[in-house]
């Protein structure tokens, strides 16, 4: 998604994200600071999951500070920032990373981490192509990706794999894209994050996980698939 449109929705969820109204002037240009910096939200996502009792402090390549003092989390630049508890920073990271982090197109081609998903070791990668975008009706949470095994393609049930961001190891393919995938991204990141406040599956705890597949069991028994 093109830097216009990404902005135009920064700017959108500035203008409802829960923030004193004296720290949305810092969110914004910490925003544009950090929309090419998806890295380092990650890193800062970890942080703020972690207990620390000593203090924090990281800076990005553009010079974005993040710090943890007496439980209190700032993101700052040389001219001012944000101070918030941890639920709420916690949140607008995940939000940054929603709205900022690059959708792949479909069929696209990628290798995913083997990590939690195939114990043999002699298998060198564990290829997919993606096949469906925005997976998910229950409220809560949402599966960035869904695809297939390559070069299997669809098979049993017919079910697709689902998966987020962080477990792609490797992009071996970017599929078509044009101005209409420009604007479905733009349309889908605006009604998921910003009309609805979803997130991506990668950061659900275990209850939303729970409760997101047991939505997504009724879904597939509702048309006719097994659960």
């Amino acid at each position: 998604m093109n830097a216009e449109k990404i902005d135009n929705l920064w700017e959108k969820y500035i203008a409802i994200a829960d923030i004193a109204e004296y720290q949305k002037k810092y969110l914004k240009t910490l925003g544009k600071f950090l929309m090419q910096e998806i890295s380092f939200l990650y890193k800062i996502y970890a942080y703020v999951l972690e207990e620390h009792e000593e203090e924090i402090s990281e800076r990005s390549a553009n010079n974005v500070y993040f710090e943890i003092e007496d439980n209190t989390y700032i993101l700052r630049t040389d001219n001012g920032g944000i101070v918030l508890k941890k639920e709420a920073m916690q949140k607008l990271i995940i939000d940054m990373i929603g709205l900022f982090e690059d959708i792949l197109p479909l069929g696209s081609v990628v290798d995913l981490k083997k990590e939690g998903i195939i114990e043999d070791k002699e298998i060198e990668n564990f290829r997919v192509v993606i096949t469906k975008r925005f997976l998910g009706t229950g409220e809560g949470c949402y599966y960035p990706y869904g695809g297939v095994v390559y070069p299997l393609g669809i098979a049993g049930s017919g079910n697709v794999l689902s998966f987020t961001p962080a477990m792609i190891e490797k992009v071996i393919y970017r599929g078509y894209e044009d101005e209409l995938e420009e604007v479905f991204l733009y349309q889908m990141k605006m009604e998921l994050i910003i009309n609805q406040r979803r997130k991506s599956m990668g950061f659900a705890n275990a209850d939303e996980r729970k409760r997101f597949f047991e939505q997504m069991q009724r879904e597939n028994v509702k048309n006719g698939q097994k659960g």
